[in-house]
């Protein structure tokens, strides 16, 4: 898993991050974008892999004894719930729909992922 992990950062560093911070939100916290769209309200995006990925993110994040309760591996809907909370003070995120960007939205809003699971985070 620390190769993977040390594979991941320097394809990230390769890839044009400008800086140690960049890489470890893209890492950390999935490259979470918030309000990413004019007139959203209260949307939390959050980078998704291969279904296959996810899986093994899971898997990892529950029986793994270096990823076992790491934020780089947790699951997708755990880190949507820990942005809801750290950025709009509300608990409950509601998965919308997935969207998947282009090459050209990807290099233009610098996208650590091609693909993000949206969530709406709902007020108490």
């Amino acid at each position: 898993m620390k190769k993977l992990l040390g594979v991941v950062v320097l394809g990230l560093l390769l890839s044009g991050c400008t800086s140690w911070h960049e890489v470890t939100h893209i890492v950390d916290k999935r490259d979470t974008r918030i309000n990413f769209y004019n007139g959203d309200l209260n949307m939390i995006y959050v980078g998704v892999g291969s279904d296959k990925d996810e899986k093994l993110k899971a898997y990892q994040f529950e029986n793994s004894l270096f990823c076992k309760n790491q934020p780089s591996c947790a699951p997708k809907e755990m880190i949507a719930q820990q942005q809801c909370i750290e950025h709009f003070k509300f608990s409950k995120p509601i998965f919308k729909k997935m969207i998947v960007f282009s090459k050209e939205d990807i290099k233009k809003h610098r996208l650590g992922y091609k693909k993000y699971a949206q969530y709406y985070c709902e007020p108490k």
